[in-house]
C-alpha cells in the first residue's frame, strides 16, 4: 500500500468526520478532500512560497 502524505487525510478520518460534520459545506469539504486525495492546501488554494516575493516580502 502506498504511503499517504503527512498533509493528506490519515486512513479512517472521513468516516469518523462524516459522522461529526453538521452542514453540508463540511461534508462536501470531507469528501473533497478524501476523493481528490487532495492536501489541506491545495484543496484552499493555498500556495506557500519559500522567499516570500510572491507575498511582497524582501527575498534573502
Amino acid at each position: 500500500m502506498a504511503q499517504r502524505h503527512k498533509k493528506m487525510l490519515p486512513e479512517g478520518a472521513r468516516e469518523v468526520l462524516l459522522e461529526e460534520v453538521n452542514s453540508a459545506r463540511d461534508r462536501m469539504t470531507v469528501e473533497w478532500l478524501s476523493d481528490g486525495g487532495l492536501r489541506i492546501g491545495e484543496f484552499c488554494g493555498l500556495h506557500l512560497v519559500g522567499d516570500g516575493q510572491e507575498l511582497g516580502g524582501a527575498s534573502a
